[in-house]
């Protein structure tokens, strides 16, 4: 597996940070959440040289490559989120079906980057600005 770092600089290039570590509000143990167009993840997950594998760890726990801790934790219409870790991070994986909704995480995450800290401190109430933030410019490309 590539370093942390190596990692960060790739995704960055693909894809872009967002959540608790984006923010600002992270602790030593949060995740790294990660938003990826899904064709993009597809293109350059051999340079990634994460194992990542599409299995359920539960019923096949004997497979070494396969270090996917909750397969599809978080999936609707719009992206499907992976979680994976290795011995020193989790890494959240948000692949999204479509140009249009990749552009929506990248403006939601810009305009919570920019809200004062004091307003999103807990996790719930960051986690409501966003799904709603989400709501309303889906809403509002849908009227375009």
């Amino acid at each position: 597996m590539l370093e942390k770092e190596k990692i960060m600089d790739l995704i960055e290039e693909i894809g872009f940070l967002t959540g608790s570590r984006r923010f600002g509000l992270s602790h030593s143990n949060s995740d790294f959440d990660f938003v990826i167009l899904f064709k993009d993840f597809q293109k350059h997950m051999d340079r990634l040289r994460i194992p990542f594998c599409f299995c359920d760890p539960k019923k096949e726990k004997n497979i070494p490559q396969c270090i996917v801790t909750n397969n599809d934790y978080n999936k609707d219409k719009y992206f499907r989120s992976y979680n994976v870790s290795d011995k020193e991070y989790n890494y959240n994986i948000i692949m999204v079906w479509q140009e249009s909704e990749f552009r929506i995480w990248k403006e939601v995450t810009n305009l919570i980057e920019k809200t004062p800290l004091y307003l999103i401190k807990e996790k719930k109430d960051r986690v409501l600005l966003f799904e709603t933030l989400k709501t309303i410019l889906r809403n509002r490309q849908k009227k375009a």
